[in-house]
């Protein structure tokens, strides 16, 4: 699958989930391998990091998160 499409397809997930989802549960629903994965994951990560964003994705133990970054906090 193509990078774009399978990051847009986390994205979808991640927000309408609101929770953490598990690394496995995503790599099952893409049907990719743990280094598509992460290389996914990378992509989020740094289309997250810019300025413009509110957002950011964080990785616990095995699952991840999307969240607002901290200095949107105060606006909550």
């Amino acid at each position: 699958m193509e990078l774009d499409k399978s990051a847009a397809i986390i994205e979808a997930i991640l927000f309408t989930m609101g929770n953490a989802v598990e690394l496995n549960t995503l790599m099952n629903v893409l049907d990719e391998s743990p280094k598509e994965l992460r290389e996914q994951l990378r992509y989020l990560r740094e289309k997250y990091a810019k300025p413009d964003s509110g957002i950011s994705l964080i990785e616990l133990e095995d699952s991840v998160q999307l969240c607002t970054k901290k200095e949107w906090y105060e606006y909550l």
